[in-house]
């Protein structure tokens, strides 16, 4: 199945396409570029993380509610990445041992459906 994302890099670049291949057990994944057809492989230690996306454009207004609660995709966390940029969702499964964890969004009406977080390139992980 083909899903839209989002990969972001460290160094703040964006990758928009789609993937096949990604696996949360997997260093590589292939992207085929949304406008070009060409196809990356991503390492995944060179993002902060992959957003699984409805909508490549999003909406540039919306504003995330995050008091909404979720009881279906796990415990409320914050994330604070290497660059300092904060995201608050809900993770379902949490290990430092492995590669990263989904993130479900606070609020469902969100443009991303999950996350997936790097776990080498993050600066904080704080359970709420």
């Amino acid at each position: 199945m083909q899903e839209k994302i989002i990969a972001h890099f460290l160094n703040g670049k964006l990758l928009k396409g789609f993937s096949e291949d990604f696996s949360e057990d997997k260093y590589f994944f292939t992207i085929t570029h949304k406008d070009t057809q060409d196809k990356s492989e991503v390492a995944l230690l060179l993002l902060k993380a992959v957003f699984f996306v409805k909508d490549f454009e999003g909406n540039k207004v919306y504003q995330e509610e995050h008091g909404v609660k979720r009881t279906d995709v796990g415990r409320k966390v914050k994330i604070q990445f290497k660059d300092n940029e904060t995201i608050i969702g809900y993770a379902p499964g949490f290990s430092p041992a492995n590669i990263g964890f989904f993130l479900y969004p606070s609020d469902s009406q969100n443009n991303n459906e999950k996350i997936f977080v790097v776990n080498a390139n993050t600066e904080k992980i704080l359970f709420l």
